[in-house]
């Protein structure tokens, strides 16, 4: 059977449309698919929306929030020292017979002690924060002195006063026939923080004299 030209060109242009239209509807369906698919995910992602819309409303006040919880957080970290020694300890005793008037007799020392450890950020400028571990110690002595009534009651006031995390644990008293006054021995124990990397600022320790070379002029001078 044969066609004319015409025929065969008419044969050709239906072809040609019946090719563009499959082609259309695959590409239509394959896109429509997808359409229906980001539809649905992006339905499911309008409460996360919703929600971070709500975030961002209240930016102002989150970051007010958080200027506050870092200032409280800074003043009361301010108010541990960063670091208490043994000499610190004794120079604390000292400082306390002189001023009150007590009669030191030992000093015992507590081991330092290691309470907690915590992760913090360090304000490192520009906006920006480094993560920084800090811990919390424990450092203690007992105390032994005599005293009188008035001593044991600033002793008190003095240890409650006192700036740097110092607590009074325990405070024991008895009667001493012997010399008519109070015979005491007090527990208490300071409290720091650092980071490990806190510069020590050392108690001022007082010059004190070492006395004369020949103490006793026994030694005849050099010729």
């Amino acid at each position: 059977m044969s066609i004319s030209k015409r025929d065969a060109k008419f044969l050709i242009i239906l072809l040609d449309i019946i090719i563009l239209v499959v082609g259309y509807a695959v590409v239509y369906n394959h896109y429509n698919n997808k359409a229906e698919a980001l539809k649905t995910e992006t339905a499911g992602l309008q409460p996360q929306l919703q929600e971070l819309r709500t975030y961002y409303s209240n930016l102002d006040k989150y970051k007010a929030g958080i200027k506050s919880a870092e200032d409280t957080i800074s003043q009361d970290l301010g108010n541990f020292p960063t670091d208490v020694r043994y000499e610190d300890l004794i120079m604390y005793a000292t400082n306390m017979q002189t001023k009150l008037g007590l009669k030191l007799s030992s000093l015992d020392f507590q081991p330092l002690t290691l309470l907690q450890e915590f992760d913090s950020l360090q304000d490192a400028g520009n906006g920006k924060y480094v993560p920084l571990t800090r811990r919390a110690y424990s450092i203690g002595m007992i105390v032994s002195c005599d005293l009188g009534y008035k001593e044991m009651k600033s002793m008190i006031n003095y240890i409650a006063s006192s700036t740097g995390r110092t607590t009074l644990d325990s405070l024991d008293v008895s009667y001493n026939s012997t010399t008519g006054s109070l015979t005491s021995s007090v527990t208490l124990t300071k409290y720091f923080i650092t980071s490990g990397s806190d510069p020590y600022v050392a108690t001022q320790v007082p010059k004190i004299s070492l006395g004369r070379n020949d103490l006793f002029g026994t030694i005849a001078p050099k010729s």
